[in-house]
């Protein structure tokens, strides 16, 4: 995404814009003006414009407004962002909302025919989570207040003990968009010609396998789908990041890179052209390394978590999981990862090698989790922790961690800040904002939220919410 000369600007000039927008409700406009041309159906070349520097402008201010937001709440004395300009008006969904609507316009436009639309809003959208990355960790710890009367009636956020934040909208953001866009740019990257794109893969969004067809591949979705991936890593709980099988998404990032080192190879018989047809210039070649590190860097990062040790040395030893046809081949990764760097081809072989001196997670006796994750508790994968520890702090990963670390293991999904539809398959664009529709709380379990009886029955019947709300209801996710 360019910038369209934002970065040009000096850091006073850049700084006396922001203090002039915060009261001028810029991004909310942005976002009406999304949802307008969202609910008038239109989808010719204008509409996808609209959309795409919507989302290019949002990109660019949403992390120097939250900063700004943070700053006045604290200066303010309102205590940790959580409330805001003038004793509390503001409220983190003002600014966020705009990535609210666009993640609806994505799962609506995955299920055209054509869904090329989709995946180019989902690769901005993408980006612009993405981009919220460079700001979390300076925003402050979980607070108190609680804002009552919000937007669309009644409280903004699900009853209960917990404390919206700013930093925790910030989270639920990331694990909206890496669980909306991450399926469509998988799909997208390993397309079957057909131009099909599936339905929900969790309770937002499902896709069919992109990874077991034997298709041509656009490499142009590294990035967006390494972004997804690292924000699926660090901001959504592991059995929500075990349920968007990240071990799929890894061998499709092997098979993109591979694919990239062939089509940047010089054509056999002559200079200049490549084995792909043309020279490449999607991703600058200077950035591939970096890429290449941050997809060995977010294997490293799962292996070194005790819950997710065991799902990780089953992918390492090739083992299958339920509803997944293509599991990881730790050797095509690292041979993919090699002609870029070296390094994170080498911490790849030494997982797979403690993993294949690991028992299996059936003999080690852990509480299991997800799709086979398992506690560690006296044998079986402590080589491997081991080794992912070692190199952890070789690999890191961008800087959410601490910030990350006060919300704890607990559940993106439902929001607790965020109001929205619970309903995957809304199209309901109605309002200014998505805040404004009239939400109402599912009365058993009182979590997920609901813009009309259409949209409960519907998630109820077909979107998974009749075995999820028993869940909630006990506390769980």
């Amino acid at each position: 995404m360019g910038d369209y000369g934002w970065s040009d600007l000096g850091s006073a000039a850049r700084a006396a814009c922001v203090q002039q927008l915060l009261d001028a409700g810029l991004l909310q406009s942005l976002d009406t003006l999304l949802r307008l041309h969202a609910a008038s159906g239109r989808k010719d070349q204008r509409a996808r414009d609209a959309a795409h520097t919507v989302l290019l402008v949002a990109g660019q201010l949403l992390p120097p407004i939250l900063r700004a937001h943070d700053a006045v709440a604290r200066d303010a004395g309102a205590g940790a962002g959580a409330g805001g300009d003038e004793g509390g008006a503001w409220w983190p969904q003002d600014e966020l909302g705009v990535l609210v609507s666009a993640a609806k316009l994505v799962r609506r436009e995955a299920a055209d025919p054509d869904p090329t639309w989709a995946a180019d809003i989902a690769v901005d959208f993408a980006s612009v989570a993405y981009g919220l990355s460079a700001v979390i960790d300076n925003l402050p710890p979980p607070s108190v207040p609680n804002r009552e009367g919000g937007p669309g009636g009644g409280a903004a956020a699900r009853e209960g003990p917990a404390a919206p934040t700013l930093t925790a909208a910030v989270r639920e953001v990331m694990a909206l968009a890496c669980c909306t866009a991450l399926p469509i740019l998988e799909r997208a990257a390993a397309a079957d010609g057909t131009g099909a794109v599936g339905g929900g893969r969790s309770e937002m969004v499902q896709p069919e396998d992109p990874c077991n067809r034997d298709t041509a591949l656009h490499t142009d979705a590294i990035r967006p789908i390494a972004a997804c991936l690292v924000l699926a890593v660090q901001a959504v709980r592991r059995t929500e990041l075990l349920a968007l099988q990240p071990q799929r998404a890894l061998a499709l990032l092997s098979r993109l890179l591979l694919r990239e080192h062939d089509l940047r190879r010089p054509a056999e018989g002559g200079v200049g052209g490549s084995v792909g047809g043309g020279a490449r210039d999607d991703i600058p070649e200077e950035d591939l390394p970096a890429l290449a590190g941050t997809v060995a860097g977010m294997l490293v990062h799962m292996a070194a978590d005790e819950q997710l040790v065991g799902a990780v040395a089953g992918w390492l030893r090739g083992e299958a999981v339920a509803g997944t046809e293509a599991p990881l081949d730790p050797g095509a990764l690292a041979a993919a990862l090699r002609p870029w760097n070296a390094a994170a081809a080498d911490a790849v072989a030494r997982l797979h090698a403690a993993a294949a001196a690991a028992l299996s997670p059936a003999a080690v006796g852990g509480a299991v989790i997800g799709d086979g994750a398992s506690a560690v508790d006296g044998g079986g994968v402590e080589g491997l922790l081991a080794a992912a520890r070692s190199d952890a702090a070789k690999w890191r990963l961008p800087g959410m961690q601490a910030a990350l670390a006060r919300l704890g293991d607990t559940s993106a999904w439902p929001p607790l800040v965020l109001r929205l539809c619970g309903n995957p398959s809304c199209r309901n664009f109605a309002g200014p904002v998505e805040a404004d529709l009239p939400l109402r709380q599912c009365s058993a379990c009182k979590s997920v939220r609901y813009c009309g009886a259409g949209c409960q029955r519907q998630h109820w019947r077909e979107g998974g919410h009749k075995a999820a709300c028993a869940r909630l209801r006990e506390g769980g996710s």
